[in-house]
Formats: C-alpha cells, sequence, structure tokens
C-alpha cells in the first residue's frame, strides 16, 4: 500500500491504527520512495496532529533537495501547538541539516 495512502488511514484519536503504524514501521525500514516527497509535502497541510507527525517524519528520510519545497512548512511546524509534531518537524530539519530559524531555506 502507498505511504500516503497509509498516512490517510491514521485516525486523530489514534484508536485502532496499530495496522496503520505497522506498515509505517516496514516502510520505514526498506528506505522512502523519492517519488512520494510531493505528497509527504502536501500532508503538512493536515489538520490530523498524528498524520503530521508521521509525514514529517518521514521527510527526514529523504534528501534535502529532495525535501527543498517541504522545508518552509517544517520550519513552521517546529513551532506547532502539539508537543510531538514539533519534536518531529524538528528531528526532520536536523537530519535534513537545515536552519529552524529561517523560513526559506
Amino acid at each position: 500500500m502507498l505511504l500516503v495512502n497509509i498516512i490517510h488511514l491514521i485516525r486523530e484519536d489514534g484508536k485502532e491504527d496499530s495496522y496503520v503504524m505497522r506498515e509505517i514501521q516496514r516502510i520505514e525500514k526498506h528506505g522512502l520512495d523519492s517519488t512520494l516527497v510531493p505528497k509527504l509535502t502536501e500532508l503538512l497541510s493536515s489538520d490530523n496532529p498524528k498524520r503530521l507527525q508521521v509525514a514529517a517524519k518521514f521527510l527526514g528520510l529523504a534528501s534535502r533537495e529532495e525535501a527543498k519545497g517541504a522545508l518552509s512548512k517544517l520550519k513552521e511546524l517546529a513551532k506547532h501547538s502539539d508537543q510531538v509534531v514539533r519534536d518531529s518537524a524538528l528531528e526532520s530539519l536536523q537530519k535534513l541539516g537545515a536552519s529552524t530559524s529561517s523560513a526559506g531555506n
């Protein structure tokens, strides 16, 4: 199943998504398909914090060049009200070698 479709299955309340999380872990072990980066970037506009967390996490597996279109949104999420979303965005920015101080890089 396509990673983006799996992320869309994540429920905000966290109920009954253990299958979904196992699939995400399986995909994470095998690496990120760079063709998914644009769709993951789109998911950074979700209003579901769990989806934001997972999309941000996977973007951290991309190269900086592949993820350059997502950097400004990740920097916004680094200031999100949800601590888990903030942590995921910050971790991905760190992996991508991006500073959180300027929104344009």
